[in-house]
């Protein structure tokens, strides 16, 4: 109710407390209500005023001769006037207060600005909801759009978030609109850099890419078309140089940048700003493809552009980044005058120092290349300071990472890691060595805590991918430690900088898994619910970009709906760690393993090697029971991928050629290290190692015809690792002891995979050929493990999860095909056509907590080369749902061979080995088998494929049996010695009381 009616009906009541109230509606009616009808929220009533006050703002906005300052006077005076004629709630005063909230954003006081913006956004909205005129909408949007920017620019990205979700549950609400297609836009853009701020890259990818989507869809109508294609070009600039330099993408990435030029070139007279920035992010991606000449022209563009525009800002990110590229072209002079001129830029004309440690870590690393080692030290200090604002580098120490710690953290494990280099190159003596080494910790350990705030796995792998490098600095200088002095305490840092550059995010993915076990079971069913979902339509959204089948609506649905999934995933998330202590107990707990606990668990008859492949070395770790650990240390050749890649393409021919190179592998990483290694051995490979199937390195070289009897070859003593070794493959020690928890109570014993292809098929271009065995070998184990076994041959698809949810054996005897570029589009056929793919990515989601995957198709363990997180295969899939092991195939594989392996694999299986063992002894004896009629069969092509993952205890139910067939014996063995001593006795007593 409007004050003054309210102050006269407390007047009238303290008056005429005894007259009728009646009589008081009448006159209200007829007197007061007239007069106020200025006040009431309609458009009709206010048009007149709402135009005059419309050209006022657009009049002071347009007059250059008032500053900002006097606009936000003229505003406030206006309002103050408008508020006693109208009232608060009017159209007029929300629009003078956004204005405000403008002006402050234009004087770069955010936060002001936030504060109008917030008050014309409530205004607006309790006028909406009275009068429900849908005019106001685009204005309510515009006001969330702001909020959020002003957010983004106050460096406060998680609530730039929230006021985004908000507008987008607004948004969601109300469609359809019209005339608001630019300011979701900005709002997308607003939205993309917040995530980007926080290396949330998924989101933020997501985000500019949806404004790309507005203008393909048309889906809200903007008579602004310009605007529009101006705001895509701004958002295709920044997905660009997100790909290309963080997610390591650079030919996508480079697409998006030259889609964005041909718009801009299409545009008559282009927005000016935006040329310099296309220009600028086409510089540091031709950078990141090596093509130096190309990236150096697009920044110098982008300077001259920029100086005309005197954008001080830009030219400091353009003068950084041309001084990095003249640092790889070895131009040192001209970097450092580049860099040079970035700094003056900054410390002359601009407020903030922001960019001041970025360009001090390059003016270092051009010193350290130009071998002016105690200038570089000098400068890497500096950039320091600006991340550790109480770090003194005269003390001679590191930078303590619990002091007070600037908001933006990220390049700030490189300029640690930049000091520890200089530290350990400009000085030779242990103690400094060590204070180089502690540097590292300190970056290793920022990488950590960096890495725990990004939600999303890419944007987690693109940080452990980009950081590796600082994993091998480090592990250098542990070996350079450990060779001075011989410590052991070097040795294990060196290992354990070794697990935690590996197989983290899996690592995360199970322990997250076991962690739901701590939840009640309605909320642990509706976590499962919603990871499926997330994971269902990421995957789904990654095979519509890059099938390039899918139209650009439902890309854009896609897109849309991925978004929703992770905010609700992130809610949750949020909700069950203040929630559930126990829940978040269990997530915290996770650890890398040191050698000595690995020691204490191990087997006298069981090694650990662990291989680490950095850029310019090879290390390797041995760890027995008992014994000291070993470290060892090649260079790493330049051909090392060469031999891997021709290993595996001559192994599938199959050829004789693929002798050589693997004989050359088996010299490099195992000859060296027999002396220590046990009969069975726990192999963590690293890198473009984890293509190798490590049982085929041949330990001697065949003779020289190119004819060879690989039957004869066998037959000779220990021709083969696997001759001589029993080998499981791990993702992580660490990783290895979370596997090995699990389910021990399950519904089937065994679930059998087989659906029919009794002809070849041909799904998304690549021809599958027909299988005709692989029913009858489920059929067959089936009646292994009566009477609790299930076989599946038709409608897998749609009753995958029911079936494999808690069974203890999955078979899956089909087709498979690895995906080399996006490992999470590796796909199991369930059936014939492309609807019965099963997708890696779709894995991620479900749970599969059986103690034994087996893959007996093609290609279970190929797929994406991730640097930190190794191969992203079908097997990793299985491990992110829960399973405990998963013996997958590493080629396309022969369906006869593969039948009697696996058999004699369950065989064995079924005599309570180790999973491990009863492998080997499976190819083992299909070895034994072969005679000189099929002896071809004797070629690794046809039994090496097969590799063991995971935890190779035997199968609870064998080893169970196994243990109770063991108890029995010795149950059994006491009762007789109990017997004999008893009989023994009788018999003293009888002559001792029959002497004669």
């Amino acid at each position: 109710m409007n004050r003054s009616v309210a102050n006269f009906l407390i007047m009238y009541n303290f008056l005429f407390p005894k007259i009728d109230y009646s009589i008081l509606h009448v006159f209200l009616m007829f007197f007061f209500i007239p007069m106020q009808m200025g006040c009431q929220p309609s458009l009709a009533n206010n048009s007149i005023p709402l135009e005059e006050v419309e050209a006022k703002i657009v009049e002071w906005f347009k007059n250059t001769n008032l500053s900002w300052e006097e606009v936000d006077d003229k505003l406030e005076t206006l309002g103050e006037q408008l508020v006693r004629q109208k009232g608060e709630l009017s159209y007029a005063n929300a629009l003078l207060l956004h204005k405000r909230g403008v002006v402050y954003f234009k004087l770069r006081d955010y936060k002001t600005a936030i504060v109008f913006y917030q008050k014309a956004l409530s205004l607006r909205k309790q006028l909406y909801v009275k009068t429900h005129h849908r005019e106001l909408l685009p204005d309510i949007i515009r006001g969330h759009s702001n909020i959020t920017g002003c957010y983004q620019y106050r460096k406060r990205p998680f609530e730039a978030i929230r006021s985004s979700q908000s507008a987008q549950a607004f948004i969601n609400q109300y469609e359809p609109f019209e005339d608001i297609a630019k300011i979701v836009q900005q709002l997308q853009i607003y939205t993309a850099r917040a995530y980007h701020s926080i290396g949330d890259l998924d989101n933020a990818l997501n985000s500019y890419l949806a404004v790309r989507d507005i203008e393909i869809q048309k889906r809200y109508y903007d008579k602004d078309q310009k605007a529009i294609k101006m705001n895509t070009v701004r958002a295709l600039t920044e997905v660009g140089g997100l790909l290309a330099n963080e997610l390591g993408q650079v030919n996508q990435g480079l697409l998006y940048l030259w889609e964005a030029e041909q718009i801009l070139q299409n545009i008559s007279k282009p927005n000016s700003d935006l040329l310099p920035e296309l220009h600028h992010s086409l510089g540091v991606a031709l950078m990141r493809k090596e093509d130096l000449v190309s990236a150096e022209w697009h920044l110098q563009q982008a300077i001259q552009l920029n100086q005309d525009l005197r954008r001080n800002r830009a030219l400091v990110r353009n003068f950084n980044n041309l001084g990095i590229v003249q640092k790889l072209m070895k131009d040192y002079e001209s970097a450092k005058q580049s860099l040079e001129r970035a700094r003056v830029i900054v410390i002359d004309s601009l407020q903030s120092r922001e960019y001041l440690d970025l360009i001090y870590d390059n003016m270092g690393d051009v010193a350290y290349l130009q071998g002016n080692l105690r200038y570089s030290l000098v400068l890497d200090n500096k950039a320091l300071t600006f991340f550790f604002p109480e770090f003194d580098p005269s003390r001679h120490t590191n930078p303590n990472l619990n002091q007070q710690l600037t908001n933006y953290r990220r390049g700030m494990e490189v300029s640690l890691s930049s000091l520890a280099a200089t530290q350990s190159k400009l000085y030779n003596t242990p103690d400094s060595l060590k204070l180089a080494l502690e540097t590292y910790t300190l970056a290793i350990q920022l990488i950590d805590s960096i890495r725990q705030d990004f939600r999303p796995d890419a944007s987690k792998e693109s940080l452990v991918d980009r950081t590796k490098p600082i994993y091998e600095e480090a592990i250098e200088l542990c070996w350079r430690l450990y060779d001075m002095t011989g410590e052991e305490q070097f040795l294990a840092s060196a290992f354990n900088f070794s697990e935690g550059s590996r197989g983290i995010i899996l690592y995360e993915a199970i322990t997250n898994l076991h962690a739901d076990f701590n939840l009640p079971e309605e909320i642990a069913a509706s976590v499962r619910d919603l990871r499926l979902a997330l994971h269902y339509h990421e995957g789904q959204l990654a095979l519509a970009l890059q099938s390039g089948n899918e139209n650009a609506a439902r890309i854009g649905e896609l897109r849309s709906t991925v978004t929703a999934f992770r905010r609700q995933w992130d809610e949750m998330r949020d909700m069950l760690i203040h929630s559930y202590p126990a829940y978040n107990r269990y997530l915290s707990q996770a650890t890398i393993l040191g050698i000595e606990h690995i020691q204490n668990d191990l087997d006298v008859n069981t090694s650990v090697l662990e291989y680490f492949v950095g850029e310019h070395a090879i290390y390797a770790f041995v760890i027995n029971k008992n014994e000291r650990a070993a470290f060892y240390r090649w260079e790493r050749p330049k051909e090392l991928t060469v031999w891997v890649n021709d290993i595996n393409h001559h192994i599938q021919n199959p050829t004789s050629e693929f002798f050589l190179p693997a004989y050359k592998l088996y010299e490099l990483l195992f000859r060296p290290l027999e002396n220590k290694l046990k009969e069975r051995i726990s192999l963590v490979p690293d890198d473009i190692l984890g293509y190798i199937s490590f049982d085929m390195l041949p330990l001697k070289m065949p003779d020289e015809s190119p004819h060879i009897n690989y039957l004869k070859f066998y037959q000779f003593e220990t021709p083969y690792l696997i001759s001589k070794y029993q080998i499981n493959y791990q993702y992580s020690i660490s990783l290895s002891q979370e596997t090995h928890e699990g389910n021990s109570d399950y519904d089937l014993s065994f679930v059998g995979i087989a659906p029919e292809f009794s002809n070849s098929i041909q799904i998304h271009g690549i021809h599958l050929g027909a299988l005709s065995g692989n029913k009858a070998l489920v059929s067959n184990l089936a009646e292994t493990y009566k009477p609790d076994a299930l076989n599946l041959y038709e409608n897998i698809k749609d009753s995958f999860t029911d079936n494999t949810g808690n069974c203890q054996i999955l078979q899956l005897a089909t087709h498979a095909v690895a995906n080399d570029t996006s490992g999470e589009l590796s796909f199991i056929l369930l059936g014939p056509t492309s609807e019965d793919l099963l997708y890696a990515k779709e894995l991620y989601g479900m749970s599969i907590p059986a103690e034994l995957v087996i893959l007996s198709s093609c290609q279970g363990a190929k797929g994406e080369l991730n640097r930190g997180e190794g191969v992203i295969s079908l097997a990793r899939g299985f491990f992110y749902a829960g399973s405990q092991s998963v013996v997958p195939t590493l080629w396309s594989v022969k369906e006869d061979p593969t039948n009697q392996i696996t058999g004699l694999f369950h065989r064995f299986l079924a005599k309570g080995m180790s999973k491990d063992e009863a492998l080997r002894q499976a190819k083992l004896k299909f070895l034994d088998s072969i005679t000189a009629a099929n002896g071809e069969f004797a070629h690794p092509y046809f039994w090496a494929s097969f590799i063991p993952i995971g935890n190779m205890k035997p199968l609870s139910a064998y080893q169970n049996k196994k243990s109770r067939d063991y108890l029995a014996g010795i149950s059994f063995l006491s009762f007789m010695i109990i017997a004999w001593w008893f009989v023994r006795r009788r018999k003293r007593q009888y002559s001792l009381q029959n002497p004669n």
